[in-house]
């Protein structure tokens, strides 16, 4: 579907937070976000003004399920940078 999901062994807030910094040392300017007690959206631009969205989700207070799409199609090989940059940051 072009968006790369994988659940994190972290809680929620933590995931927002691994998120927000992996964008921001990615240089992908986050330039809207939206976030409640159970679920949040990071809307970024990467190179090339390509959409960036990263999508977390709580599953239990030690899982957050996290999703990540670039583009329209998404680009698979960005959106593991992406993810290990975040993994790297939790």
């Amino acid at each position: 579907r072009g968006e790369l999901q994988t659940t994190v062994d972290a809680p929620l807030e933590r995931t927002w937070a691994a998120s927000q910094k992996a964008l921001t040392d990615l240089q992908m300017p986050v330039t809207d976000q939206d976030k409640d007690g159970l679920s949040g959206k990071l809307t970024a631009r990467a190179a090339g003004d390509k959409k960036v969205v990263v999508r977390v989700k709580k599953v239990t207070s030690t899982a957050t399920e996290l999703g990540i799409r670039i583009g329209t199609w998404g680009d698979e090989t960005k959106s593991h940078e992406i993810l290990e940059a975040i993994k790297r940051r939790l």
